[in-house]
């Protein structure tokens, strides 16, 4: 399910370096990434601008919430706050 089943087809939400496995996803060259990420992060945006993602390599999952709908809701704004979340619990990891 988190394995890309899309090749090398460009996704524009969530820019270059990512696929889609079976309803999520996935994080495949993070160099190519808008968004920090391990290989093999996957996750989704949905409905009422919702969020998730798993990093299984940094054994860290992120997830939120919003009851936002309408206008900016759908994907636009769960991929840019989500991108925004994501990025910083990435800031926050300490080695």
């Amino acid at each position: 399910m988190t394995t890309n089943h899309t090749g090398n087809f460009y996704i524009p939400i969530f820019g270059p370096g990512y696929g889609y496995g079976l309803g999520v996803f996935v994080c495949l060259n993070p160099a190519g990434s808008r968004v920090p990420a391990s290989p093999g992060t996957f996750g989704w945006g949905g409905a009422f601008a919702t969020y998730f993602f798993v990093d299984p390599k940094e054994d860290m999952f992120g997830v939120y919430s919003t009851q936002v709908l309408g206008a900016g809701a759908g994907m636009a704004l769960p991929t840019y706050l989500g991108s925004e979340f994501q990025r910083l619990g990435y800031q926050a990891l300490v080695d």
